[in-house]
């Protein structure tokens, strides 16, 4: 029995798993995923005033959106001829929160996103920079609301209140609509 076993076993190995070898068949290129590069809108300051501008985003989100904006304004003078106003400062943090008002007799509710944007940074936040946060933001039209608080080095956080574009409108190019 034992010989039966081991004869059987010897065969096995010999004759393989009967699959033969086959020779490589070219079918075509390997795939390759191609993406094409996402551009968003975001603030600058030219010459003191607020100035749409095309820019690289890695993803379509709100705090990618933002953080890009941080990025752009902390870049070295000769790369960023524009002014700089939030440069020094560090984005922390970007809470989205979903909101609904209450409906009125005439209005049915508003839906949409208060966005929290948190800051870090030693300096004072100027307007100018402010009108950057928000209205680079509210360029997103889920944003309804901008909350900025500024974290500073060995002080509580301080909340710099909440905005809309509306409020920085002098700080638009000349000739923009009111």
């Amino acid at each position: 029995m034992r010989r039966r076993s081991a004869l059987s076993l010897v065969t096995l190995l010999l004759t393989g798993c009967a699959i033969n070898a086959t020779n490589v068949a070219v079918v075509g290129d390997a795939p390759v995923i191609r993406t094409r590069p996402q551009y968003s809108d975001v603030f600058l300051l030219v010459g003191g005033r607020l100035v749409l501008k095309k820019v690289r985003v890695p993803s379509n989100t709100l705090a990618d959106h933002m953080r890009v904006l941080f990025d752009i304004a902390n870049q070295t003078p000769s790369v960023l001829p524009e002014d700089g106003d939030l440069s020094g400062f560090t984005l922390r943090e970007v809470d989205p929160r979903m909101y609904i008002t209450k409906p009125q007799r005439t209005d049915p509710g508003v839906r949409g996103l208060r966005l929290h944007v948190v800051l870090e940074g030693e300096k004072k936040l100027s307007e100018a920079g402010l009108a950057q946060i928000v209205c680079t933001a509210r360029l997103r039209p889920e944003v309804w609301e901008v909350r900025v608080s500024q974290y500073r080095p060995g002080k509580s956080p301080k909340s710099l209140g909440k905005h809309t574009c509306k409020e920085f409108h002098h700080l638009a190019p000349q000739g923009a609509p009111p």
